[in-house]
């Protein structure tokens, strides 16, 4: 690929030396190379930095835990590349993700996700993400898949980045941010992204979706009420300063 982008790719990561030493791996095969490879340690007790410092990667320590909203936009706001590549620090590049992006990015304010799987095998997980993709592919969400989610740089700083009073849903709401400036949701469906399933397999996979799901209809809810409240408010100021 002729003229690539500059790939800023930001991992944050706590306590993830059994995780991250892999993650760093896959970005390897990514068929462009990354212009940098960012993570963000945040209150970790464990060997993190010391294996990513081991694999080239641009380090940065904070005592404290930031969440990932944090996490994320500090590893942002000391990366130098025009497209911001966000991955989980127990997920996985596929072969030529980095490439798919770039390719994907020639068009201005493109934003969005990759295919996702499991790091799990087992037939359950297989169904799982076979369900998730479907929903992305249709359009009845729009979201991050495999803990992977890309944006142009530029896009993400006039969104002001994550919000971080949010510890839940993170994604969601800047998915919102991006595409009231005029962001573009691209799903690339040719690579994958692969995460991990050891929460699933630690809390059960019909307790931590149960969870989820409660979550996403709290977030459903409380959008649908801000929006209204909006539209209420909007229709009042009208109304008053018309009289």
């Amino acid at each position: 690929m002729e003229n690539p982008p500059k790939i800023s790719v930001i991992i944050p990561a706590r306590n993830e030396e059994a995780m991250v030493g892999r993650a760093l791996e896959s970005i390897q095969n990514g068929g462009v190379p990354a212009h940098e490879v960012i993570v963000v340690i945040n209150g970790t007790t464990d060997s993190t930095a010391e294996i990513a410092r081991k694999m080239y990667a641009k380090v940065i320590c904070f005592e404290k835990a930031l969440g990932y909203s944090g996490a994320r936009n500090e590893g942002a706001s000391r990366a130098s590349g025009n497209i911001f590549v966000f991955m989980d620090a127990d997920s996985l590049m596929g072969p030529n993700v980095l490439l798919a992006i770039a390719q994907s990015s020639a068009e201005p304010k493109v934003f969005g996700t990759v295919l996702g799987g499991a790091d799990n095998a087992k037939i359950r997980y297989k169904i799982f993400f076979l369900i998730k993709n479907t929903a992305h592919r249709l359009g009845f969400y729009r979201g991050v898949l495999g803990g992977l989610f890309f944006c142009e740089a530029e896009l993400f700083k006039s969104a002001g980045g994550y919000d971080n009073s949010l510890a839940i849903n993170e994604n969601a709401d800047i998915v919102q941010r991006f595409l009231k400036r005029g962001g573009k949701y691209k799903l690339i469906t040719n690579v994958f992204a692969y995460t991990s399933m050891r929460r699933f397999e630690e809390h059960g996979m019909w307790r931590a979706l149960l969870f989820w799901c409660m979550v996403k209809l709290r977030w459903f809810v409380k959008s649908k009420r801000t929006k209204i409240g909006n539209q209420y408010a909007m229709t009042h100021d009208k109304f008053y300063s018309s009289r």
